[in-house]
């Protein structure tokens, strides 16, 4: 669950258009709560918005969406597929190989049940 600023982009947007009027902005962001450390974080880095943290980064993110429409492109071709086959196909079309666990759990996540045989 993505958690939400403490301060909000109005607020950090007030101190920063202060800093840029050449007023007294540690005086605004210390009447609206803010910190004196996050105010000059606002500052020195002249943006109000707020950075994105966590979440997948590119580098670490093996198994993408185009490998999540191949799987389900490959169930909806032949129903038939277990998922060890589906992990042989990957290879040769991403040239990654899965984990059959995986697999499984990114096709529960598109709705689709497999049947152990």
């Amino acid at each position: 669950m993505v958690k939400a600023p403490k301060h909000g982009l109005a607020t950090r947007k007030r101190v920063l258009s202060e800093h840029e009027e050449g007023r007294d902005w540690e005086l605004v962001a210390s009447c609206n709560d803010i910190p004196p450390t996050t105010a000059r974080n606002i500052v020195q880095r002249e943006t109000a918005d707020v950075k994105k943290r966590g979440g997948a980064r590119a580098a670490c993110t093996k198994f993408t969406p185009e490998m999540e429409e191949a799987l389900v492109e490959y169930l909806e071709d032949n129903c038939q597929y277990t998922l060890t086959q589906m992990g042989d196909m990957l290879p040769f079309d991403f040239g990654v190989s899965v984990s059959t666990p995986l697999i499984g759990k990114k096709l529960c996540d598109k709705l689709y049940t497999m049947k152990q045989i």
